[in-house]
């Protein structure tokens, strides 16, 4: 899981760095100030292992996932989906922007899963997501601020 979560880093760099570097600064903070959470002892070694970004993540096995908007990020933040598995049939639906993506096993999506409606069907076979998102009230908790919409100028 290190070498997949730091590689799921690397594309968030790509995809909205501000974001990533973000992310990161909430991870240095809380690595030098493990007394802004709760079980501050606790976070110092679980982070010597910790090789991503996000904050959080959901395991989503074998199931239709209903229409729906995620609720704990900023709706400018991307959550990431990464799928795996085998099956067939495997579809991301996204009703309000009239799109249905190909989805098959493997597939990373990057999108702003708090503004943009989004759902996957039931498929044929297995399909494992793991979907990597963050919690905005952890970047209220260490002030870090918060990453913006992603743009252009970004890149430069």
């Amino acid at each position: 899981m290190i070498e997949s979560s730091a590689l799921i880093g690397a594309l968030l760099s790509i995809v909205h760095p501000e974001m990533y570097h973000a992310a990161m600064q909430a991870l240095s903070r809380l690595a030098d100030h493990p007394e802004l959470v709760k079980e501050g002892t606790d976070v110092l070694e679980v982070l010597g292992h910790w090789s991503s970004p996000f904050s959080g993540y959901s395991l989503i096995s074998n199931r239709h996932t209903p229409f729906h908007r995620d609720n704990s990020a900023r709706p400018e933040w991307y959550d990431l989906l990464a799928t795996f598995g085998d099956y067939t049939n495997g579809v991301l639906e996204f009703p309000g922007l009239g799109l249905t993506l190909d989805y098959p096993p493997g597939s990373l999506v990057a999108l702003c899963g708090k503004v943009i409606q989004h759902s996957v069907p039931k498929v044929n076979g297995n399909r494992v997501c793991i979907a990597h998102y963050m919690k905005h009230k952890v970047h209220e908790r260490l002030r870090v601020p918060s990453a913006g919409w992603m743009t252009v100028g970004s890149y430069s």
